[in-house]
């Protein structure tokens, strides 16, 4: 089982198109409580250790931000426990990377979006490309000179931005000498903020451009196999993705499925549990009756009664019952029915607009065929 945890709520960047900070920033509204604090954490930890728990994704805010945070990471590797880390690269140093060489997490991402300073800035801020990769390079330099197991890469939000420089962003991470590079798609998930919603609109790619920049990505994960691990991220629908892999001889997975509960849950930088973050974000009536919300308070209660909770339980049937896509007649002459799982809150918000991406790619299909034609 994966936790995504985030460790704080607090960043040294404000992204516009950041998901988390608009949560945040409604402490009031969202009745959140502060961050954990040390000896909280390495509670939460030793929890996680007793349970099924195999790694813990490090989310935010920025993790660096902690000036503990490489004890955390120290702490739970103790407890076995595998460190994957998300991060703008920001307040990464040669002192911070000798630190992070005595721990070796298992993996650290760093977010760039684009292959160069422009687009990249225009979303994260001034002078931010320039810091994260030199800062990434030291990275990669320090911990290939001395082979590191840590995986290194980029994630990249493709937008219309940054949509013509996917292959620059991979030849980036050629070469920096990086481990991967997963791309995924520009979505506006909060509910709070009606500017940043229209300021987002504006970069949003389209169902058509998702289906060239998938393709693109596509032929540069089969000219590139076994040199760099490309990825495609949250999106792409079970038909286009198998096109994909036809198309391109890929083995990218079909399938999609609500992983809360089941795979994964996460946890708020104020140690209260939810089957994902989608959840937390939103006021319980968008939740059917039989989902009630619960404040299951981490460091007050055992690992078994956060995932063994009503709350949990009554989310992964609500997930996984099979009822909800029942709702969607073109789900139900899908030839994927049976392995696709849309995620069941974008269903009770979006009902059958959820699979317009399906037939949009549909329609783009036949466009295209008849082009080549």
């Amino acid at each position: 089982m994966l936790v995504g945890w985030d460790i704080t709520s607090k960043c040294n960047l404000s992204c516009i198109h950041c998901y988390n900070s608009r949560v945040y920033e409604n402490r009031v509204s969202q009745k959140l409580g502060p961050d954990l604090n040390t000896k909280e954490v390495f509670n939460i930890i030793d929890k996680l250790a007793t349970g099924d728990v195999e790694t813990i994704q490090f989310l935010g805010g920025e993790p660096f931000v902690r000036r503990d945070f490489i004890e955390i990471l120290g702490y739970a590797k103790d407890k076995n426990i595998h460190c994957n880390i998300a991060t703008n690269g920001v307040l990464v140093n040669q002192t911070l990377i000798e630190r992070l060489m005595a721990i070796c997490p298992t993996q650290i991402s760093f977010s760039i979006d684009g292959a160069t300073a422009k687009n990249n800035d225009a979303i994260r801020g001034k002078g931010v490309f320039d810091r994260a990769v030199n800062n990434l390079r030291l990275l990669s330099v320090r911990f290939k000179t001395n082979s590191a197991p840590t995986k290194l890469g980029i994630q990249c939000t493709l937008n219309k931005l940054n949509k013509h420089e996917i292959t620059e962003v991979v030849c980036l991470a050629k070469e920096l000498a990086l481990d991967f590079v997963a791309f995924e798609s520009l979505k506006i998930l909060t509910q709070y903020d009606s500017t940043q919603k229209d300021d987002l609109k504006k970069i949003v790619l389209n169902s058509y451009e998702l289906f060239e920049a998938g393709k693109e990505i596509a032929a540069l994960i089969s000219l590139n196999k076994n040199k760099l691990d490309i990825g495609i991220l949250n999106w792409g629908t079970p038909k286009f993705r198998n096109h994909l892999n036809q198309e391109y001889k890929l083995n990218l997975q079909v399938g999609k499925s609500c992983i809360a509960t089941s795979g994964m849950f996460y946890i708020r930088a104020d140690g209260i549990a939810h089957p994902c973050n989608y959840c937390s974000d939103f006021d319980g009536d968008i939740l059917p009756q039989e989902v009630k919300k619960e404040k299951l308070d981490f460091p007050v209660l055992s690992f078994d009664q956060v995932v063994d909770s009503e709350y949990f339980r009554a989310f992964y049937y609500f997930a996984h019952n099979g009822e909800l896509y029942e709702r969607i007649d073109y789900c139900r002459k899908c030839e994927f029915y049976n392995i696709c799982e849309p995620c069941p809150l974008d269903i009770v918000r979006f009902g059958n607009k959820v699979v317009s991406e399906c037939a949009s790619f549909e329609k783009y299909l036949k466009e295209t065929n008849k082009t080549v034609q």
